[in-house]
Order: structure tokens, then sequence, then C-alpha cells
């Protein structure tokens, strides 16, 4: 994984003529020889830090985040004080850092988009119906990432917040009609059966474009975005999927909480009474 290393002694065996020399005459190699543009690349004016510089083969992500660990742990026992640094650590710890709080990310999102709802509604159980099934959603979807044997990164990790934007946003939309065609007086089957026929289609057909849309990154050469945009892909299906099999359901068995009990008598006085 190392390709070559260079430090100090380098650029002092390149100075010296001397194949073994004393510690003094290293020292004077170094302040008397070496340009100053050059030694400060490897060691401090004050002589007190110095630099050895890796380079390292090309490595994934996952990769070069346990190559960084192992050598942390190699260094822990080290008998002078080390620091490991350069854009490669700093690449694992970015990606660390914005995959680490995907799951933190995401429970917030879920927590404050329940809280608006329930604010909105004043209804436990409404907003129980409208963001159950994203719950869903973004559970699946790390299991199907995990059966494709997919990695976060930086882009991948923004999947939840954008599942539960666009999944709560079709949930939404087909209980807000539902409790409309119920407040008009149908009954809870009538009212789901035109709940459905009719913004159904809507949701439906943005939903495809949605899908169409972000297919396109899956052509990519780019292993992040082609990554991003299979796993968009499926997220925005599941959700039409959770929006038109699991909403429905939910909807049927909840209806005694989420629709008041004068909606429901007079939906039961326009059942035709044998």
């Amino acid at each position: 994984k190392i390709v070559d290393i260079k430090y100090i002694d380098n650029l002092v065996e390149n100075f010296s003529d001397i194949e073994e020399i004393n510690f003094d005459e290293y020292l004077e190699i170094i302040d008397n020889d070496i340009p100053e543009s050059q030694r400060r690349m490897f060691i401090s004016d004050e002589k007190d830090k110095a630099v050895i510089l890796m380079n390292v083969e090309h490595m994934a992500t996952a990769e070069l985040q346990e190559f960084v660990e192992d050598m942390k742990i190699m260094l822990e026992d080290a008998p002078i004080k080390t620091s490991i640094t350069g854009k490669s650590v700093l690449d694992v710890e970015m990606v660390k850092g914005l995959t680490d709080g995907r799951v933190r990310m995401t429970i917030i999102g879920l927590g404050l988009v329940f809280l608006s709802l329930l604010i909105l509604y004043r209804s436990f159980f409404k907003a129980l119906v409208a963001v159950l099934p994203v719950v869903l959603i973004v559970g699946m979807s790390g299991g199907i990432m995990n059966l494709l044997g997919l990695k976060y990164t930086p882009i991948t990790a923004t999947l939840g917040a954008l599942v539960l934007g666009m999944g709560t946003g079709m949930t939404i939309m087909l209980l807000e009609r539902y409790l409309e065609e119920r407040n008009e007086g149908k009954d809870k089957r009538k009212a789901l059966f035109t709940t459905i026929k009719f913004i159904g289609k809507a949701t439906l057909a943005s939903g495809l474009t949605t899908v169409g849309g972000f297919s396109v990154l899956m052509t990519s050469k780019f292993v992040i975005l082609k990554d991003f945009g299979l796993m968009t892909v499926i997220n925005i299906s599941l959700a039409l999927m959770a929006t038109f099999i699991i909403l429905p359901a939910l909807i049927w068995i909840l209806d005694r909480f989420i629709v008041s009990d004068k909606v429901k008598k007079e939906a039961y006085k326009e059942i035709p009474q044998e």
C-alpha cells in the first residue's frame, strides 16, 4: 500500500558525499547545505518537529480508513509524539464525519417532521399515519444498501433526509385528500377509493418522473454518483409502494382515530339501510 517514503535523511544523503557521517556532520549538512525551502518541507526551524512523507497507492474510502486506523495503532507506542495528517487523513475524517452522523440526522429529521405534523393536525394518530410509512422506507433503505454491498458516502448519507422529505410529501397528499372525502360524508371505503383514484394518479406520475430523472445518475462513471442514483431510484420506488400499500392499510385501521365522530355519523347516515 505504501509506494515510497521521503524524510530528512533523503536530503542529507543527496547533499553528502560521505557514506557514514556523525551526528554533528548530519546537523551541519542540514543547516548549511540543504536549501531552506527544501529543509522546511521535512523539519521545523527549531528542529523539534519533523515530517515523514508517505505516498500510498489509490485505495477505496473504506480501505483508506482502515489503513489510517492501522497506522494510528502502530504509532501508539512510539517513543516520540506522532500525528498522522495529510490529504488522505482529511478525506477519511471528512467522510467519517458526514457518514457517522446520518442516523442522528435522520432521527432529528423524523422528529421535526412528526412534531410539525402534530402541531398542524393536533392529532397524534394523523401525524403517525403520515410519518410511519416513511420510517419503514428509511429502515428498508439501509437494509437494501447492506444487501447490495454499498457503502455510505457523503452523498448517500443524505438519502435519509431526501426520502423523509419526498416520502412525507406523498403520504400527506393522500391523507389530506382522504380526510376531505371523509368530511364530505363518504364512508371510509368510498373515501379511500376516491383518494387513490384521483390523487393517486398525480402522486404516481410525480414519483415516476422523479425516478426517471435520478436514474440518469446510474449511467455515471463516478461510483459515488452511480450509487447515489441507484439508491435514490430504489428509495423513491419504496416511497411509492409505501404510499399506495402501507398508507391505505394504516388509514383503514386507524380511521376511527383520525376521523371525528361527527364525520363518521354523517357517513353512516349516507349508507343505505336495508
